[in-house]
């Protein structure tokens, strides 16, 4: 999570999500993303809200992902349904 602009990260697989869609921007393997300390739990700046992930396993599963994010996006001007 980065307080100062509102911004909240979710970490997915590798190669789990293909593109950009519906207001997402998809960070792909050339993008350097500043990650928190482990420890870091409150901010100003960024901070984890969930324990950092150890392994894969710990990443997010993008179809959850997706399900959890449909309602807001649905509300959205100039929403587009993905085919």
């Amino acid at each position: 999570m980065d307080n100062t602009h509102r911004w909240h990260y979710a970490l997915v697989p590798p190669g789990a999500v293909a593109h950009s869609t519906n207001g997402l921007e998809v960070l792909g393997r050339d993008t350097c993303l500043g990650v928190p300390p482990p420890h870091y739990w409150d901010g100003p700046g960024t901070y984890w809200l969930m324990a950092p992930p150890n392994s894969e396993d710990m990443l997010c599963d993008p179809t959850a992902l997706r399900a959890l994010l449909k309602p807001a996006e649905l509300g959205r001007p100039g929403h587009q349904e993905e085919p």
